[in-house]
């Protein structure tokens, strides 16, 4: 037994060990990668781990403790995270400090889409929540959704001023002028859709609850259901920067994989066992997700194998305990 969780089993007087027992540590909600694989994670109780250059994943101080659910950059040194409580986070030196800015809302937030420039940022919630700042978090104010008797899971936009919102019960908002306005638009469903992500303007996916994939080619205005040959809840979609690869993650280690932008679906898993809450498609072969219990993996070779990424998060939060005596 060991850092990060680690418990593994040997076998023939030692000769050969292998991992037994997945970690313990938080729950990780939210992940963004640059093609570089640096970013950042977020979790339970206030967590946030970066990794530079594909190394090792070190925790950064929130200063909060509450969960946070999603974390969106605008570059290399400026990001926002939310969460728990209206919790907005940001900052604009590599996560060295991270500030708490002042947000209209009480409610949980549960994503937040941040746009290049670096001033203009979205973020969704309880109760048809939708938060927007346009001077870099200086001042949050409410934008109108078209409900208020539903959770917004999940926020995304092609460009500054196309985007897509989508929640409970099937709900899909849609805004053409970077939420001076929003309407609703028809899912064909009424499944919870957990996730969203726009490729570009025409081109969007949602995914949520009994194996709900639907996307639209068309900006939203026809929804189509896709066959995602599972009735598990899915958590998360995302697709390369061509739309070509994409991937789909969700609860008791469901992982979905398509290479034909979307066309047909493969079931497949990650050998976690546990759920999975999101993930990040840097190409055909490379992608990240992230899950229950501190999990953080990789695959380099399109899914054939999964890398765990441990890490211990009490001590690497700054918890000195006692070396065990030999």
């Amino acid at each position: 037994m060991g850092d990060g969780s680690s418990v593994v089993a040997g076998t023939g007087h030692g000769t050969h060990w292998t991992s037994d027992v997945t970690s313990t540590g938080r729950n990780l909600y939210g992940v963004h990668l640059f093609p570089d694989e640096e970013g950042w994670i977020v979790g339970d109780g206030g967590t946030i781990l970066t990794s530079r250059s594909g190394g090792r994943w070190t925790p950064q101080r929130s200063g909060t403790s509450a969960n946070l659910y999603s974390v969106s950059p605008a570059g290399r040194d400026t990001a926002w995270a939310v969460g728990r409580g209206g919790t907005v986070l940001a900052t604009s030196d590599a996560g060295t400090t991270w500030r708490r800015q002042e947000s209209p809302s009480g409610k949980d937030l549960l994503e937040v889409h941040v746009r290049p420039d670096a001033r203009t940022a979205w973020a969704v919630g309880d109760r048809g929540t939708i938060l927007v700042t346009g001077d870099g978090g200086a001042t949050w104010t409410h934008q109108k959704p078209p409900r208020t008797d539903c959770i917004l899971w999940a926020v995304d936009f092609a460009d500054d001023r196309t985007g897509w919102a989508v929640g409970t019960g099937g709900a899909i908002f849609a805004t053409e002028d970077g939420g001076a306005s929003w309407h609703a638009q028809d899912s064909g469903g009424v499944d919870d859709l957990i996730d969203v992500h726009a490729v570009d303007p025409h081109s969007v996916w949602a995914v949520g609850h009994r194996g709900t994939i639907v996307s639209t080619v068309d900006g939203g205005g026809t929804w189509e259901r896709r066959d995602s040959g599972t009735r598990q809840n899915f958590t998360a979609v995302h697709f390369d920067a061509h739309g070509r690869v994409g991937r789909v993650v969700g609860r008791s280690d469901t992982a979905l994989v398509s290479y034909d932008s979307g066309a047909t679906w493969q079931v497949t898993t990650t050998g976690t066992g546990m759920s999975l809450w999101n993930v990040r498609v840097l190409t055909q072969s490379r992608a990240w997700i992230v899950g229950d219990e501190g999990t953080v993996i990789s695959t380099h070779d399109g899914g054939r194998t999964w890398t765990p990424h441990l890490y211990s998060p009490e001590k690497d939060a700054g918890s000195r305990r006692a070396a065990r005596p030999a």
